[in-house]
C-alpha cells in the first residue's frame, strides 16, 4: 500500500492490518482486471464509470486509459483501493488512482486547508515541495468537497513504502468530508524529479485530467443530482449481477 502510508501518516493514523483486515493484492484482482479489459475490447469508445461503495456513499468517477486494480485492502475503519496502468504495479509505477475512505475521518481536528497544507510538507522531499488549493465547495447533507494538488520535486526512498529515490511526484486529489466519514480520490504521477514552477501537472493539464475523470461525485443516499442517480443505479445492477 504505498500511497496509502502517505496519506495516513499525513492524517496521524495507521491501517491496522488484522485479523479481519481483507487484503487482494494484483493476481486475486486479475478478475476484475480482465472483465474491464473485455469491455475496453468490445466497447472500445465507452467510458468506465465506476460506481465505489464506501462509508455512508458511492464514489463515482471515470477509470481512465488502461488503468486495472493492483491492490485493495480493508478493516474497520479504512478501505483502500490501488489502480495501475497494465503492465505496471503497486511497487513499480509511473501513475496510480487511488480510493480511499476513512470510517470517522470527517471528525479529524483539522481543518481542510490545514490537511491541504499538510500534504504540502513532506520531511521525505529534499526537492521543490508544495501542495495549492483549485476549488473548495460545500454541498448538501454537510458535504464538502475540496480539490488540491500537492507534490514533491525529488522524493528520497524513503517518503513511503516502495518509493523511489529521486523521483518526482504530483498528486490530483478530491476530497469529500462530510461530519462523519472522509473519502478520497488521488491520481498520482511518478517520474523524473522537476524544479518549482516546472510541475508535470500545470493549470492545462489539471483542467483536462479533471474532465477525463469525469464528474467525480460523492452521493449520498438524499442526492438528486443526475450523477448521482446514475451512480446509484449503476450499484444496484452491480450488486444483482
Amino acid at each position: 500500500m504505498p500511497k496509502l502510508s502517505i496519506i495516513l501518516a499525513i492524517l496521524s493514523m495507521t491501517f491496522v492490518t488484522h485479523a479481519h483486515a481483507q487484503i487482494l493484492d494484483q493476481t486475486q484482482l486479475e478478475p476484475e482486471a480482465k472483465m474491464l479489459r473485455d469491455i475496453r475490447v468490445k466497447e472500445p469508445d465507452r467510458s468506465l464509470s465506476l460506481s465505489v461503495p464506501l462509508y455512508g456513499g458511492i464514489l463515482k468517477f471515470n477509470l481512465i486509459d488502461d488503468f486495472e486494480p493492483a491492490f485493495q485492502a480493508q478493516n474497520a475503519r479504512q478501505f483502500i483501493k490501488e489502480y495501475v496502468p497494465a503492465g505496471e504495479t503497486v511497487k513499480n509505477w509511473t501513475r496510480m488512482l487511488t480510493i480511499l475512505a476513512i470510517r470517522n475521518g470527517g471528525q479529524i481536528p483539522r481543518s481542510n486547508q490545514e490537511m491541504v497544507e499538510t500534504f504540502g510538507a513532506s520531511r521525505q522531499c529534499t526537492g521543490h515541495s508544495f501542495s495549492r488549493l483549485i476549488s473548495e465547495e460545500s454541498r448538501d447533507h454537510g458535504l464538502s468537497l475540496t480539490i488540491f494538488t500537492s507534490g514533491c520535486g525529488e522524493n528520497t526512498g524513503a517518503a513511503y513504502q516502495d518509493a523511489i529515490g529521486g523521483t518526482g511526484e504530483q498528486n490530483l486529489i478530491f476530497m469529500f468530508r462530510d461530519p462523519t466519514h472522509l473519502q478520497m480520490l488521488q491520481y498520482a504521477e511518478r517520474g523524473k524529479s522537476f524544479a518549482e514552477n516546472d510541475e508535470p501537472l500545470g493549470s492545462e493539464e489539471i483542467e483536462a485530467l479533471r474532465t477525463r475523470l469525469g464528474p467525480v461525485a460523492f452521493c449520498v443516499p438524499a442526492d438528486s443530482a443526475e450523477e448521482c442517480q446514475t451512480s446509484r443505479a449503476a450499484e444496484i445492477l452491480r450488486k444483482a449481477q
